[in-house]
């Protein structure tokens, strides 16, 4: 069973739910429900209430909504089973600069695999720490918004604080 500390916060009126373990940041919610995590961990968890703990993450995100960080410095604890795949798209997705987006394809085409679109945006579907790993800058080719596990108009609120922060 693995063991997680949680802490909510705000954004505008976006819930967030964050979860660390002893290890680093693990899993970004904007549900306040433990099944969600156990869902996305399929394991039975631990959870522990604990806000005093994760200081240093609320801190950072505070600062990345009130405009003054614009990059994250936290430990993470990526230790799951995740693929390989999979880290190599999240890996890009850091590499999107503040305020601007990519498109799927250009992700699928960045990482040398520019026919699997469809399994980048499976990926970027399962990215665990929203804003963190900021899969909200990736669009549609068409420049529409597509599927945000924090909801669309979550992601449109996020790319429209960043670009009016840049």
């Amino acid at each position: 069973m693995k063991k997680f500390y949680t802490a909510k916060m705000y954004f505008n009126s976006n819930f967030i739910k964050i979860y660390a373990t002893e290890r680093g940041l693990s899993f970004i919610s904007t549900k306040d429900e433990k099944d969600e995590l156990s869902q996305f961990f399929q394991e039975e968890v631990n959870v522990e209430e604990d806000e005093a703990y994760l200081t240093t993450y609320l801190r950072e995100l505070r600062q990345y909504f009130n405009g003054t960080r614009e990059a994250f410095d936290l430990r993470l604890d990526m230790d799951y089973s995740y693929t390989k795949f999979q880290q190599q798209v999240w890996a890009e997705l850091l590499n999107i600069p503040y305020g601007e987006t990519r498109t799927y394809s250009e992700i699928a085409e960045s990482i040398g695999k520019p026919s699997a679109v469809r399994a980048v945006s499976t990926a970027i579907a399962k990215n665990p720490l929203l804003v963190i790993i900021p899969c909200h800058r990736v669009i549609g080719a068409d420049g529409q918004l597509r599927g945000y596990r924090g909801g669309n108009e979550m992601k449109k609120r996020l790319l429209s604080f960043e670009s009016a922060k840049k």
